[in-house]
């Protein structure tokens, strides 16, 4: 684990962030079944989830989704905080964002990695971020928890929901949800796949800037986060035994959560 603060240079990985589009970073599994509508960013959990935003002093302003964690820390991927040749400038998180209307304004002090290479096979199991935040206005909303367990110990098919900020829905000023959608499988050496061992697959529609995005579990205590948007992977995954579909790829929260427990509060 990596600990990073905001006067440092970082590096860009083009993996997602909003203003990127590359092809193989996430996608859409068969039908977008994502709906074209408005949802009520007041409540549970949405109210927690919103719009992270970065900007480097010589490059244009990126953006991934993030959720609230703590009331002063937000979960969201490594890739999304690495800039190459670029020195950071500011940053902000917007709780329950839509067209430049949010619930409360934080900004971006420091960040813990659990990479500093996403980009690797190696470092993609490890794509989680927590970033030290301050909040400046609005009413703060109240933290999601996440769940702390290891993708070999989740029960598979995991019901789950995702809202993210993709960059195909008003180039990510709105949101999106996929609701219902799936955690598949953890990729270990058995799991017929090309994704990186120690990630998860799912089914969940998402496309560039939904990057760092919850993947929700609803439980009757209440919700919580189960794993964290990582990737896209358009190779074929062989879940059913027989069927091959392109699958998204998820990281837990086994990690995120134990070093949430180590960092100082402001």
């Amino acid at each position: 684990m990596k600990t990073c603060f905001v006067l440092a240079v970082w590096a860009l990985i083009s993996l997602g962030c909003g203003s990127s589009h590359e092809s193989k970073v996430h996608t859409v599994i068969g039908t977008d079944d994502r709906p074209f509508q408005s949802f009520d960013l007041t409540v549970a959990p949405r109210q927690s989830i919103g719009r992270l935003v970065l900007t480097p002093e010589n490059g244009s302003e990126k953006y991934c989704t993030a959720t609230l964690v703590r009331a002063d820390v937000v979960l969201t991927a490594a890739h999304c905080l690495v800039f190459p040749a670029d020195k950071f400038s500011y940053g902000f998180f917007y709780s329950a964002y839509e067209q430049g209307n949010f619930s409360a304004e934080y900004v971006v002090k420091s960040f813990v990695l659990g990479t500093s290479t996403p980009s690797t096979v190696d470092g993609r199991k490890h794509d989680w971020a927590l970033v030290k935040v301050e909040h400046t206005w609005g009413k703060a909303p109240a933290p999601l928890k996440m769940a702390g367990q290891a993708a070999a110990a989740l029960r598979y098919p995991l019901t789950v929901d995702l809202q993210g900020y993709s960059s195909d829905r008003l180039d990510g000023e709105v949101p999106s949800f996929h609701l219902g959608c799936r955690l598949l499988k953890a990729i270990t050496p058995s799991v017929k796949s090309n994704a990186p061992l120690g990630t998860i697959s799912h089914d969940c529609d998402a496309e560039p800037g939904s990057s760092g995005a919850a993947l929700v579990q609803r439980t009757l205590s209440g919700f919580q986060i189960v794993a964290i948007n990582a990737a896209g992977n358009h190779d074929l995954f062989d879940y059913t035994g027989g069927s091959s579909e392109p699958i998204n790829v998820a990281v837990d929260t086994k990690a995120a959560a134990a070093a949430l427990t180590r960092m100082p509060r402001n």
